[in-house]
């Protein structure tokens, strides 16, 4: 019943819910925490979710990955953190990619991301084989930040 609330109209609402979402995740089961975030990570891939479902998904990976920490394989907390990545590149929207950064730092703020370090290269990109580094995530959020990402569209 509370996903309902968390694709709803308010952003406020779907924060709120996100964040009692990662509360419930304390006491869950590792199986029932995986599965929920699972259910996200599936919803958030669907092409024809709305900038809502998409948004409530982002921040419901966030708090659950943050909250369940210690229920989840480092696997699953991968999974979530480069989902997270790629959100805050793809999105043709601010409030997808805004989203996808708060729920990074949610996943971080306890703890090491689980991902590698990676190492800087002379271009100034992070790299490593085969997937996502701090450094990635440290070098998009610059280039966010400087504006160097494509401009963004608030409304299409």
């Amino acid at each position: 019943w509370l996903e309902s609330f968390l694709f709803c109209n308010s952003e406020e609402t779907r924060e709120l819910v996100a964040s009692v979402l990662g509360q419930i995740a304390l006491d869950m089961t590792r199986d029932q925490a995986s599965g929920i975030i699972t259910r996200m990570l599936s919803l958030d891939k669907d092409e024809s979710a709305s900038v809502e479902q998409r948004q409530g998904c982002l921040l419901a990976l966030g708090y659950l990955a943050a909250s369940a920490a210690k229920h989840l394989e480092d696997s699953m907390r991968s999974a979530v953190v480069a989902r997270l990545f790629e959100a805050m590149g793809d999105s043709k929207r601010i409030e997808i990619a805004t989203s996808a950064c708060r729920a990074i730092g949610l996943v971080g703020l306890d703890g090491a991301l689980p991902v590698p370090e990676g190492a800087m290269e002379e271009d100034g990109k992070g790299a490593v084989e085969g997937g996502v580094t701090v450094m990635h995530i440290v070098s998009r959020l610059g280039s966010i930040l400087s504006g160097k990402e494509k401009e963004s569209k608030v409304y299409d």
